[in-house]
This record gives C-alpha cells, structure tokens and sequence, in this order.
C-alpha cells in the first residue's frame, strides 16, 4: 500500500506546481491535524502531559510524511534506474548491430553483405520492440496502408 502511494505521489507531483500544492497540502492537514489535538487535549488531559504530548503528536505527524516522502524518492530512483538500464541495453544491442553492419560493408560478396545488414536490422528492430514496446510494428502499418484501397 505504501508503494501505491509513493507511486500515486509521483504521477501528481511531477511539475513544481504540483509539488508546490503537495507541499501547502500537506502543511494544512498537517496544521489541522495539530489544532484538533492540541484542542483535545485541552479538554481530556492533564495540563503537565499537555505539552509532551503535543510535542510528540507533531514528531509523529512529520515522520509520517516524511516516510511517505522517502518512499516516492525510492519508487522514482527506481523508475530512473529501469529506465537507465533500458538505456543501457539499447546502446549495447544497438552498437553490436552497427558493428555487424560495418563489417558486412567490408564483405567481398554481395549476398553475403545484405544478409548481415538484413539480420543486424532485424536484431535491432527487434531490440527497440523488446525495450520499448510501445513503438508500433511498421511491417504490419504498412501492409495495412498498401493493401487498402487506392485512389
């Protein structure tokens, strides 16, 4: 559940502006907070535990949010490390295609070369796919747009 809300935390305080209402939010519930329990213990507690006890309910308000915050930095250092090693993966997939593809140019053969360069292109595609999965498949947009009808 903490995760969830270090989560949701993150999706609503990418901006400064977002972060600036979470941070005025945040100190009005937690002024609100103090104001009805300083009030009841006005009324139901002792007038020498009043202060220990206002003191200590503050402690736990601040480590409360603050725990809370630490959890949205761990979600979103987490997020930046995925999204660095996907990085990471591309560049090394990638580079080992362009190398393949830099040695086919060196090929006597022809056949040989288009071979290669073919596969290298396919292992690349195939990485951005695996990686990024959002991207669409263009053999499948293009097969669609050639075999529509024509003007």
């Amino acid at each position: 559940m903490l995760y969830q809300l270090g989560q949701w935390l993150i999706r609503r305080t990418e901006t400064r502006l977002h972060r600036a209402i979470f941070v005025v939010g945040m100190a009005i519930l937690a002024a609100s907070c103090e104001a009805v329990f300083h009030s009841w213990l006005n009324n139901h507690v002792a007038r020498e535990w009043r202060l220990a006890l206002d003191a200590a309910s503050i402690g736990v308000l601040v480590g409360v949010i603050t725990y809370i915050e630490i959890i949205a930095v761990q979600v979103r250092r987490a997020r930046v490390a995925a999204e660095m090693k996907a990085i990471a993966d591309l560049n090394h997939s990638v580079r080992n295609a362009l190398q393949g593809i830099s040695y086919a140019v060196r090929m006597p053969e022809a056949q040989g070369q288009v071979q290669i360069i073919e596969d290298c292109v396919r292992r690349i595609d195939k990485t951005m796919r695996d990686l990024f999965p959002a991207i669409p498949d263009r053999s499948k947009a293009t097969a669609k747009t050639s075999s529509g009808p024509s003007n």
